[in-house]
Protein backbone atom coordinates (compact mmCIF):
# COMPACT_ATOMS: atom_id res chain seq x y z
CA UNK A 1 0.00 0.00 0.00
CA UNK A 2 2.77 2.24 0.89
CA UNK A 3 4.54 1.77 -2.64
CA UNK A 4 1.29 2.26 -4.41
CA UNK A 5 1.00 5.46 -2.75
CA UNK A 6 4.63 6.47 -3.75
CA UNK A 7 3.85 5.22 -7.50
CA UNK A 8 1.05 7.75 -7.41
CA UNK A 9 2.59 10.70 -5.88
CA UNK A 10 5.11 10.64 -8.28
CA UNK A 11 3.32 10.23 -11.32
CA UNK A 12 1.14 13.42 -10.03
CA UNK A 13 4.36 14.85 -9.39
CA UNK A 14 6.42 14.24 -12.83
CA UNK A 15 2.85 14.83 -14.48
CA UNK A 16 2.99 18.48 -13.21
CA UNK A 17 6.91 19.29 -13.82
CA UNK A 18 5.56 18.20 -17.86
CA UNK A 19 2.64 20.32 -18.02
CA UNK A 20 5.04 23.38 -16.25
CA UNK A 21 8.30 22.61 -19.08
CA UNK A 22 5.34 22.61 -21.85
CA UNK A 23 4.34 26.32 -20.95
CA UNK A 24 7.60 27.70 -20.99
CA UNK A 25 8.18 26.31 -24.58
CA UNK A 26 4.81 27.56 -25.84
CA UNK A 27 4.31 30.78 -27.56
CA UNK A 28 0.36 32.50 -27.39
CA UNK A 29 -1.03 34.50 -30.17
CA UNK A 30 -3.99 36.04 -29.91
CA UNK A 31 -6.61 34.56 -32.23
CA UNK A 32 -7.16 32.47 -35.19
CA UNK A 33 -8.50 35.79 -36.80
CA UNK A 34 -5.23 37.77 -35.92
CA UNK A 35 -3.22 34.67 -37.48
CA UNK A 36 -5.61 34.90 -40.47
CA UNK A 37 -5.46 38.91 -40.72
CA UNK A 38 -1.38 38.58 -40.12
CA UNK A 39 -1.09 36.34 -43.09
CA UNK A 40 -2.75 39.23 -45.13
CA UNK A 41 -1.26 42.11 -43.39
CA UNK A 42 2.30 40.72 -42.19
CA UNK A 43 1.83 41.56 -38.70
CA UNK A 44 2.12 38.71 -36.48
CA UNK A 45 1.59 38.85 -32.54
CA UNK A 46 3.29 36.62 -30.06
CA UNK A 47 2.56 36.30 -26.02
CA UNK A 48 5.73 34.56 -24.79
CA UNK A 49 6.06 32.87 -21.37
CA UNK A 50 6.15 35.40 -18.33
CA UNK A 51 9.80 36.50 -17.69
CA UNK A 52 11.15 35.90 -21.38
CA UNK A 53 14.49 38.26 -21.60
CA UNK A 54 14.47 40.69 -23.72
CA UNK A 55 18.06 39.77 -24.73
CA UNK A 56 17.24 36.78 -25.99
CA UNK A 57 14.44 37.56 -28.47
CA UNK A 58 16.45 40.41 -29.71
CA UNK A 59 19.44 38.60 -30.11
CA UNK A 60 18.06 36.04 -31.78
CA UNK A 61 16.14 38.23 -34.09
CA UNK A 62 19.22 39.34 -35.30
CA UNK A 63 19.83 36.20 -37.92
CA UNK A 64 16.39 37.00 -39.44
CA UNK A 65 16.03 40.64 -40.10
CA UNK A 66 16.38 40.26 -44.07
CA UNK A 67 12.40 38.31 -43.47
CA UNK A 68 11.31 40.42 -40.71
CA UNK A 69 11.51 43.26 -37.96
CA UNK A 70 11.21 42.03 -34.60
CA UNK A 71 9.91 44.93 -31.47
CA UNK A 72 9.91 42.67 -27.88
CA UNK A 73 8.06 44.47 -25.10
CA UNK A 74 9.38 42.85 -21.79
CA UNK A 75 6.47 44.10 -19.76
CA UNK A 76 3.94 42.13 -21.70
CA UNK A 77 6.37 39.60 -22.81
CA UNK A 78 5.03 40.38 -26.57
CA UNK A 79 6.88 40.01 -29.74
CA UNK A 80 5.12 42.08 -32.76
CA UNK A 81 6.49 40.44 -36.12
CA UNK A 82 6.45 42.51 -39.19
CA UNK A 83 7.01 40.90 -42.42
CA UNK A 84 9.50 42.64 -45.10
CA UNK A 85 8.24 40.50 -47.58
CA UNK A 86 5.15 38.69 -47.14
CA UNK A 87 4.66 35.15 -48.56
CA UNK A 88 5.13 31.64 -47.75
CA UNK A 89 9.00 31.40 -47.38
CA UNK A 90 9.36 34.29 -44.92
CA UNK A 91 5.97 33.46 -43.01
CA UNK A 92 8.32 29.97 -42.73
CA UNK A 93 11.21 31.59 -41.23
CA UNK A 94 8.72 32.68 -38.54
CA UNK A 95 8.98 29.00 -36.78
CA UNK A 96 12.60 29.06 -37.26
CA UNK A 97 12.51 32.06 -35.38
CA UNK A 98 10.39 30.70 -32.74
CA UNK A 99 12.52 27.66 -32.70
CA UNK A 100 15.66 29.31 -32.09
CA UNK A 101 13.81 31.45 -29.24
CA UNK A 102 13.00 28.14 -27.32
CA UNK A 103 9.50 27.77 -28.26
CA UNK A 104 8.72 24.71 -30.09
CA UNK A 105 4.35 24.94 -29.67
CA UNK A 106 2.43 27.57 -30.41
CA UNK A 107 -1.59 28.09 -28.69
CA UNK A 108 -4.01 29.81 -31.14
CA UNK A 109 -7.32 29.90 -28.92
CA UNK A 110 -7.34 27.13 -27.15
CA UNK A 111 -5.76 24.80 -30.43
CA UNK A 112 -2.20 23.95 -29.89
CA UNK A 113 0.75 23.44 -31.99
CA UNK A 114 3.98 22.57 -32.84
CA UNK A 115 6.22 24.77 -34.45
CA UNK A 116 5.71 22.83 -38.24
CA UNK A 117 2.09 22.35 -37.57
CA UNK A 118 1.42 26.39 -36.82
CA UNK A 119 2.99 27.03 -40.18
CA UNK A 120 1.31 23.99 -42.25
CA UNK A 121 -2.40 24.81 -40.96
CA UNK A 122 -2.13 28.20 -40.59
CA UNK A 123 1.10 30.44 -42.56
CA UNK A 124 1.56 28.19 -45.60
CA UNK A 125 -0.08 29.31 -48.76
Amino acid sequence: MKSLFLFALFTIAFSVLGVSQDATTTVKTLSFDEVKEGKNTGLFTFVYPEGTAADVIDEVSQYYVQYFTVQFDANTSTALVKMITNDAMSRRIITRFLTASGMQHVLVGDKLYDTQEFYDNLLAD
